[in-house]
């Protein structure tokens, strides 16, 4: 981040996505009739509507920015018959255009059209005009059913509503039209569909519901484009769930994570001294980096890197707020769990000091100690009523879902069913799966040439990622085994020592030596002394049960085998696209699936730290 996009006002605030609405198109390419009776019109109809009503969609209220007209994205692959009518319908109602193609241009063009042929003429007409705004050129496989499937599930994957003109049978094999109808509906895509044999009326598609007029599509749009955060958590399932439901407070909190400042102090002061003391590494600071200093870390490039990754460029603005806000909020969590334990049993050991040894403090002292309980308690309430703990994790989920994305992007996204998983499956709450869900729309396709050396280098970003991967939890599983040992050590000397401090005092009267009357006193402050120490270091057995360190470095230890043998299929992998892409998905869903499970794990101590 530049300083003069530090200095704008747009930069002081996580920025508001553009409302956009992507519509992909699939269609014949033989057996098409472009003067079929009413065709033209009633396609230019939908074009028309579909533009209506997304332009008409409130973008305030919407949680989209207001400053910034609506978004209307076509994708096509522009082949001959239904594809080149579609797409020039399109242009003329005012949509950029998006391509998809099963192969480098040139291959395409060649597998597609005659040489010479308008059609062609069209094609390369199409791919330079102005509102031309992405092509993604697959390097599809020698088997051409499998190029134009793989092709196809590229369009189904960015698509919103899916428009296809064919003979709506159900014949086609895979890569055909049918094909992508099938699984556009599968995945919960409404489908537009209009013949291209005979004259008929257009017919919606969603779901099991067949025969449905155009005109309901509006019905559709409006959950499509605020995520259901009005009608419903995508994450839920079942009636109980969508009970407990609140989209007032989803709203709030969408609108909460907009009006977020860019914050430096470390509210985690006593965490990091503690951990600090009990490691014997000094890692204590007082504020936090620059939010696009610390994405710039984040998003760095990768040795002798010869592509512009754009969607890099792209989420790394984005993905800066959600991460550093996250760290932030992580962090006055856990100075607030070290205070509120550590910090309260320090001041109980202190009291019972001053009532033990009362010539040794000063009894001045003893009525502003009192009020250290007093504002331990309000430090936890105050906490609990920003949403700390929540803010956190939902952040933290947010910022994860966008860096996974940025990593599909560059290789055609994820298949539909893995980017299921990690939306629905992610713990999630509604105002970030549709905060998500709108940035990604609004990025569309990827501009990229799947050439070997694009691909080769995308190998070596995907392995330069989950090496990183690698090296972090190396580092959380060195520190937390640490941790986790002395924790353990300190426990079992403060056991030991007030066990052997309480030991001798049934003896102590018995004692008959010339410092009689100094033993039974010596024996009276040794055990004094364990019984402080033993509340501080279960105050310390307190915060290592609500970190788990144990628990951590088994988590580490395990992600980091799953890495590493990732890693090694990476390496002996083929440079094709398909193969890529499965194993970056497999690579996002470790990283979703720890994450996942941590903030599960992170719900249920905020249940127990609240009822203690």
């Amino acid at each position: 981040m530049t300083n003069s996009q530090a200095k704008s006002p747009r930069a002081a605030h996580p920025p508001k996505p553009r409302l956009t609405v992507r519509v992909g198109f699939a269609g014949e390419r033989k057996n098409f009739d472009p003067e079929l009776p009413g065709l033209h019109e009633q396609f230019a109809a939908v074009l028309s509507q579909i533009a209506e009503d997304v332009c008409s969609f409130d973008r305030e209220q919407g949680g989209y920015d207001p400053h910034k007209a609506a978004r209307l994205i076509f994708i096509c692959s522009l082949a001959a018959g239904a594809d080149q009518f579609a797409a020039k319908r399109a242009l003329e109602a005012g949509y950029e255009l998006q391509v998809p193609l099963a192969w480098p241009r040139k291959k395409y063009a060649d597998m597609n059209f005659k040489k010479d042929s308008d059609e062609l003429l069209v094609f390369n007409r199409l791919l330079q005009h102005e509102a031309t705004k992405a092509i993604l050129e697959l390097d599809g496989s020698e088997n051409e059913q499998d190029a134009y499937d793989a092709a196809g599930t590229v369009l189904v994957n960015h698509s919103d509503v899916l428009l296809a003109i064919w003979d709506l049978s159900t014949g086609n094999g895979p890569g055909g039209t049918g094909d992508s109808v099938r699984k556009a509906i599968a995945a919960g895509i409404p489908v537009i569909a209009f013949s291209s044999t005979e004259e008929r009326p257009a017919d919606l598609r969603y779901l099991d519901r067949v025969g449905r007029k155009p005109a309901e599509l509006r019905e559709l749009l409006g959950p499509c484009l605020n995520c259901d955060l009005e009608s419903g958590n995508e994450v839920s399932e079942g009636q109980e769930s969508k009970a407990k439901f609140d989209a007032k407070a989803e709203s709030k909190h969408l609108r909460a994570y907009y009006r977020e400042k860019e914050r430096r102090i470390d509210l985690g002061l006593p965490y990091s001294l503690l951990t600090s003391l009990l490691r014997g590494t000094w890692s204590v600071r007082l504020r936090l980096p620059a939010y696009g200093r610390q994405a710039s870390e984040n998003w760095g490039k990768i040795p002798d890197e010869r592509w512009v990754d754009k969607p890099r460029e792209y989420f790394e603005r984005i993905d800066m707020w959600a991460d550093s806000l996250a760290v932030f909020y992580g962090q006055w969590m856990r100075g607030v769990v070290a205070t509120s334990l550590v910090g309260g049993a320090i001041v109980v050991s202190i009291s019972l000091a001053a009532r033990f040894w009362p010539a040794r403090f000063s009894s001045s002292l003893l009525p502003y100690l009192d009020l250290v309980p007093l504002l331990l308690a309000v430090l936890i309430v105050f906490s609990r009523y920003w949403g700390v703990q929540r803010r956190w994790m939902e952040y933290r989920m947010l910022s994860e879902l966008l860096r996974s994305y940025a990593l599909s992007a560059p290789i055609g996204g994820l298949q539909i069913d893995r980017h299921r998983f990690h939306v629905h499956h992610g713990f999630s709450r509604s105002w970030a799966t549709f905060y998500y869900q709108a940035v990604i729309r609004n990025f569309g396709l990827c501009n990229a040439v799947m050439n070997d050396d694009y691909l080769l280098d995308y190998k070596h970003l995907l392995t330069d990622r989950l090496r990183g991967q690698i090296e972090y939890h190396d580092r959380q599983q060195r520190k937390c085994s640490i941790l986790h040992r002395r924790i353990r050590t300190i426990g079992l000397f403060a056991f030991s020592f007030t066990l052997l401090a309480c030991l001798p005092m049934p003896f102590a009267r018995f004692v008959n030596t010339p410092h009689q009357a100094y033993f039974p006193t010596a024996l009276h402050d040794i055990n004094s002394f364990a019984y402080i120490f033993a509340i501080v270091s279960a105050a310390i057995a307190g915060f290592a049960a609500q970190e788990n360190f144990a628990r951590l470095v088994q988590v580490s230890v395990a992600i980091k085998k799953r890495l590493i043998l990732l890693v090694h299929r990476l390496e002996q992998a083929q440079l094709d696209s398909d193969t890529l892409r499965d194993l970056a998905g497999e690579a996002i869903e470790i990283t979703i699936q720890e994450h996942a499970g941590w903030i599960l794990l992170s719900a249920l101590r905020e249940i127990e730290f609240s009822a203690g």
